[in-house]
């Protein structure tokens, strides 16, 4: 697309713009706003997944048909107009690709209803994760489709699954939901109509190819769509028609007969709660219309990814951001296969969340999306001294310990023992047939199986580990973090028997085999099986049992509780932040830096306000036992437990001003992901309505409004200043940095949906215009409350970036500063290129400081230094009471 000013040909990438595409922010309305994102310095539009997805997705990661442009999105037509657009005006496009998993909700879903109709017999049954081989007699070779409301009995007696023709095909109706037939059932069907017209179809039917093979599986997928254009026209016909319906009104009203039918598909129909314990299809985490892909096949990487390749190498796409890459088979492999199937220049990004200080595998990949930049950033903005006091307020509120380690293992347990029991069920066979080859193994029964499992996992320390059998050996790291875990499973259940952990840990790091006494070759594939599958089963423990279940119920500082961080780690050293920074320099200077995204618990702007309560404890601690006083009262029947009243008023004080409908919508989502009271798979409708009833009637209290209100006011611009130095240490730090949609102005907002609002470009354009020729510091002057300032900053740190790319790309360098003085651990700066050619300078603590540096300075390199933030000029040593007299934050150009 646009060619760079280094005259590499290859578009510069100096920062993203998230946006999320749905149908009412389609290609045309993507393509109205390049003009603006062009202006405020952007490189490249990053746009959610946008092949077809399931009808009415507000998102794009639930796939339907990998190979097509998303028609709800404009078509072909309108994503040609929108990259058109873009190319005018000097913008590339990072896409978000998703080859985890896909939508089975949609039948457009082609290769999905291919295998509801025919099995194994399908070319396409080898596309998804399917356990064909269950123990379950009634679920062998078949589907479970966890869908309905009831059980099926209950259903088919009230008449709610019914057979149905429509376009042109026999099917399963249940609500608004289709399911095919088997075409052997299809052909019984119309025999029994007993009209002429059926008899070609029965005959084609007869013939149908019955091996197992490639290639019989691809002719017998020919052959069975033949049949289905008979099919079409037989039931077409204005006399077979007619009978047809006829039959199927019979049927239709007799249970018996339409159980039977059922019973013959090779999909089964069941209530959603059995998805817990019998799925038998690996999902995307526990979302049971996900269903997971198996990318690792050849085959059905080529197919996915053929239009995303296309998509490159005509040049309209420039990189890709990997969605959830801890969830397939092979990563690492997989990641090869990407950077072979586009170019070696194609700018490859995953969305990997890193533990504490681990750095990603040896992949071939430019960086993550930037999840470790978010918490290294947020860190240095929490006050360890007030750690210990944030505690004891935690602690006496909610009566629980603050240890979040216990929160996460405990959640951990949770989600395997509840929502991941059918892959945990389907790794405990799979590991008993192991233990019998081996006889110092043999006789644990599966319940102690299970359990060494769950234990294991749970102790596992990162998402996953990269273990590959044909790839031998794994990692030290790997093989460390694994025979660790094996120990502290141990130590968390002494119950667990530790030959049979140290068995598993053996197998996990591909140990030698002792003492076996069969070498055949399906047990080695076996044991590989396993290694692969309990990797893949870390990353959703992780997500759902520490994302979504721990840090809803760990709340000593809400802002710590965000994708890739963790309160376990409360606060960081400047020297931490500036280590983090030298690595992505050396290796990764294309790493995304992300501060908000689409799957944030909060933005930014929230998580800088509330980092501020570890400055003010004291504070903090009055204002929250004022307010359970005062609405003391409105607890319902007791029903509202602490905690959650807890996470309310932190909530409140990040977002304010926050309507009652949007506190009321992200409580009801908090309580349900903390699986305290309430839960997703287990919903306590009594408390669900007392929770909300309290919300609101909180918020109509006038009186408690006054007093939050007075409260979030001491806070509202040390957020602000906050929030500015993550801006500006965001856009000059190594790497590339990505701003979410709407978040180049104040946005307070909360986890999805509510991040995902619609945003008011016409205020931006606006106030980018009336920008022009204006200093950050100015607008910061002029009005705080409009965002102008943050808009701006973005707007000249972007311009700095297309000035003076050599000081941060690849070639540049990024050297720390340390300031001097009293309050010299409250800033944070660093130079940027060889020669020195930019500094950028924040404040943190800003609520402790406000404003007052003493005799607090920051030598400066030799020469004259412009500060682009307010226009002023200096040199040598810069007093930071003079520095940031008039803005929060300096970022310094070399004059000359």
């Amino acid at each position: 697309m646009t060619t760079p000013e280094d005259g590499s040909g290859q578009p510069q990438r100096r920062a993203t713009y998230r946006v999320q595409l749905r149908a009412e922010f389609d290609f045309a309305a993507t393509a109205a706003q390049a003009d603006y994102l062009a202006e405020l310095g952007i490189s490249h539009v990053y746009c959610s997944p946008y092949t077809q997805a399931a009808a009415g997705s507000t998102h794009g990661y639930d796939v339907v048909d990998a190979t097509r442009i998303s028609d709800d999105l404009g078509g072909e037509n309108g994503h040609r107009a929108m990259t058109d657009t873009l190319r005018a005006h000097g913008l590339s496009q990072l896409l978000d690709i998703v080859p985890n998993h896909m939508s089975i909700a949609d039948p457009r879903n082609r290769w999905w209803w291919d295998v509801l109709a025919d099995g194994q017999g399908s070319p396409y049954a080898s596309f998804f994760d399917i356990d064909w081989e269950v123990d379950e007699p009634r679920l062998r070779h078949r589907i479970l489709l966890p869908v309905l409301d009831d059980q099926i009995g209950r259903v088919l007696e009230d008449g709610l699954i019914r057979l149905v023709s429509e376009q042109g095909a026999l099917l399963v109706a249940y609500h608004d939901n289709r399911y095919p037939l088997s075409v052997e059932t299809t052909a019984e069907l119309l025999a029994a109509a007993r009209e002429p017209r059926v008899v070609e179809v029965v005959a084609m039917v007869a013939q149908l190819p019955m091996g197992a093979d490639e290639l019989s599986r691809r002719e017998r997928f020919t052959a069975r769509h033949a049949v289905g254009e008979s099919v079409a026209r037989v039931l077409d016909a204005t006399v077979a028609g007619p009978a047809v319906e006829a039959l199927l009104s019979e049927i239709n009203l007799d249970v018996g007969a339409l159980d039977r039918i059922l019973n013959e598909q090779h999909h089964r129909l069941a209530r959603w709660k059995t998805a817990v314990e019998e799925v038998n299809y690996r999902r995307f985490f526990d979302i049971n219309n996900l269903v997971a892909l198996r990318m690792e096949d050849p085959e059905v990487f080529a197919e996915s990814t053929a239009l995303i390749a296309q998509l490159v190498h005509s040049g309209d796409v420039d990189g890709l951001r990997v969605d959830h890459i801890d969830g397939l088979r092979r990563p690492i492999q997989y990641a090869q296969r990407l950077r072979d199937t586009t170019t070696p220049s194609t700018w490859l990004l995953a969305e990997k969340i890193l533990e504490h200080d681990e750095q990603p595998p040896p992949w071939a990949l430019d960086g993550t999306s930037g999840y470790d930049f978010l918490a290294a950033v947020n860190g240095i903005f929490v006050d360890r001294a007030g750690h210990e006091a944030l505690v004891a307020i935690h602690e006496e509120i909610t009566g629980q310990p603050s240890g979040f380690r216990s929160f996460a293992l405990d959640g951990k347990r949770e989600i395997l023992r509840t929502t991941l029991v059918s892959d945990v069920e389907r790794l405990t066979g799979l590991l008993a047939t192991i233990c019998d080859a081996y006889p110092a193994q043999r006789d644990h029964t599966h319940s102690e199986i299970r359990e060494a499992i769950v234990e294991l996992v749970a102790a596992v320390p990162v998402y996953r580990t990269y273990i590959d059998p044909r790839t031998p050996p794994p990692s030290e790291v790997d093989a460390a973090r694994i025979r660790r875990a094996a120990r502290a499973a141990h130590g968390n259940a002494p119950e667990v028997d530790e030959r049979l952990l140290d068995f598993i840990a053996d197998l996990f790091v591909l140990g030698e085999a002792k003492d076996i006494v069969t070498a055949e070759e399906d047990m080695h594939l076996a044991q590989n099986d396993l290694v692969l599958r309990l990797q893949q089963l870390c990353a959703a423990t992780t997500a759902k049992g520490v994302e979504d279940t721990a840090c809803y119920r760990h709340l000593v500082l809400v802002s710590l509780n965000e994708v890739g961080d963790s309160p376990a780690h409360f606060g960081l050293e400047l020297t931490d932040f500036h280590a983090r920074n030298e690595r992505t320099q050396e290796a990764r200077p294309l790493a995304l830096l992300a501060t908000s995204t689409h799957d944030t618990k909060r933005s930014e702007d929230v998580r800088c306000r509330l980092d501020l309560l570890s400055e003010v404890p004291e504070e903090w601690g009055a204002a929250v036992h004022r307010w359970m006083a005062m609405n003391s009262a409105l607890r319902r029947q007791g029903l509202v437990d602490s905690a959650m009243e807890y996470l309310l008023y932190q909530t409140l004080v990040g977002a304010w001003p926050l309507s009652p409908d949007r506190a009321v919508t992200y409580m009801d989502k908090a309580a349900h992901e903390a699986k305290r009271q309430t839960s997703w798979l287990q919903p306590d409708e009594a408390y669900d309505a007392a929770l909300r009833a309290f919300v609101t009637a909180v918020l109509a209290d006038p009186r408690f409004v006054a007093d939050l209100e007075g409260f979030v006011n001491t806070l509202v611009d040390w957020g602000r200043v906050n929030s500015l130095g993550t801006t500006l240490l965001k856009l000059s730090s190594p790497g590339i940095p990505d701003i979410y949609q709407g978040c180049e102005l104040w946005d307070l907002s909360l986890v999805d949906p509510d991040n995902r609002r619609p945003v008011d470009y016409q205020l931006r354009r606006s106030l980018l215009a009336a920008g022009r020729g204006r200093s950050a510091a100015a607008a910061w002057e002029a009005d705080r409350d409009s965002g102008a300032a943050k808009l701006l900053l973005v707007r000249d740190a972007l311009a700095l970036r297309v000035r003076r790319p050599e000081a941060f790309d690849a070639r540049g360098a990024y050297t720390p500063m340390r300031a001097e003085g009293d309050f010299s651990d409250d800033v944070i700066a660093f130079i940027r290129g060889v020669p020195a050619a930019v500094i950028a300078i924040a404040q943190r603590r800003s609520l402790t400081r406000r404003g007052q540096w003493g005799d607090t300075m920051i030598p400066l390199p030799n020469g004259d230094w412009r500060n682009l933030c307010d226009g002023a000029t200096v040199s040598r040593g810069a007093r930071l009471a003079d520095l940031l007299a008039d803005f929060p934050v300096a970022l310094l150009e070399r004059a000359g």
